[in-house]
């Protein structure tokens, strides 16, 4: 498929609720080519009691939990969108690199961070990280990086040191067919539905070593609500379910208290204080609005299957 007429700037990141690099390209790709990236979210939704205590009790971090589907995955699943990822020495990547612009397909280019990165900015969470390729110009390679959210571009010459290995494509594999995706949807609603919302994961008291993983226990789940939010939200958009307001307003409740959360753990993070009492009340907070939204999603009066 030639791109000739797509054009990439700086809001190629915005409105994308992305965990990983390549989670943040797919969803900028398919918003530039006006595909539902929205449809993607709709294996997001995560127990809260399992997730913290996941985070609590295991070595998972903010990049490497799993039990959130990746992105690439459900739109692999969903038939719409496969993502391939290969190892491939410089001098081939170099062909791969100029084939592609040469019939205006973007690639991903997995990069060492530090020879990209802007100065005074901290580098990407992971080791592996990949950077959206468009264009080469003037002997220059025009890219877009999620961290920060930015347009770049390195020489050819420079992209040796930069370069770390791997390449990516995106191809387009169909499109979203409405009757076997709202089959789907409605598995994935049932499925948040008969989810029993526990607070066994609350704790009287925590230790400054459990901050980090509570941090990404809690940001993980703020992605998650939103993105559930946002799909439900185009799901009414696209007339395959409605859904009445005080779902979407008790699940806005749960994300506001996710937040506030997420910003009383790292400011006890950073100044190596803990408020055990706070947080634990915060938790509770968190827990009754889940239960609200998820009782209100799944009262049968509540959602309408449009035929």
């Amino acid at each position: 498929m030639r791109n000739a007429a797509l054009t990439y700037g700086a809001d190629f990141f915005d409105d994308t609720l992305a965990i990983t690099c390549i989670e943040s390209a797919l969803l900028g790709y398919m918003r530039t080519l006006n595909m539902p990236y929205e449809s993607l979210y709709c294996h997001s939704y995560i127990d809260l009691n399992t997730t913290v205590t996941d985070f609590l009790s295991s070595d998972y971090n903010y990049t490497n939990y799993k039990i959130l589907p990746r992105l690439q995955e459900t739109a692999s699943l969903l038939q719409l969108m496969q993502t391939n990822i290969k190892s491939m020495s410089y001098d081939s990547m170099i062909i791969e690199l100029q084939t592609s612009a040469t019939q205006c397909i973007p690639l991903l280019l997995e990069v060492d961070p530090s020879c990209i990165a802007l100065p005074n900015h901290e580098l990407p969470w992971r080791e592996d990280h990949f950077i959206f390729v468009y264009c080469i110009q003037d002997s220059e390679v025009l890219f877009l990086d999620n961290y920060p959210a930015r347009q770049g571009s390195i020489s050819i010459s420079n992209l040796k040191d930069a370069y770390s290995g791997a390449v990516g494509h995106f191809f387009i594999v169909n499109l979203l067919n409405i009757n076997n995706y709202r089959n789907i949807c409605l598995n994935a609603i049932i499925n948040i539905c008969n989810v029993e919302v526990s607070s066994c994961f609350c704790r009287n008291t925590y230790i400054l070593s459990d901050l980090l993983s509570l941090r990404d226990a809690v940001g993980i789940l703020r992605i998650s609500r939103r993105r559930i939010s946002r799909w439900l939200e185009w799901l009414k958009q696209q007339k395959i379910f409605i859904f009445k307001e005080s779902v979407q307003n008790h699940l806005l409740e749960a994300i506001i208290a996710i937040d506030r959360l997420y910003s009383v753990i790292e400011y006890c993070r950073t100044k190596k204080v803990i408020k055990s009492d706070l947080i634990s009340t915060m938790f509770q907070e968190i827990y009754q609005s889940e239960k609200q939204w998820i009782e209100q999603l799944g009262r049968e009066n509540h959602v309408e299957r449009l035929e």
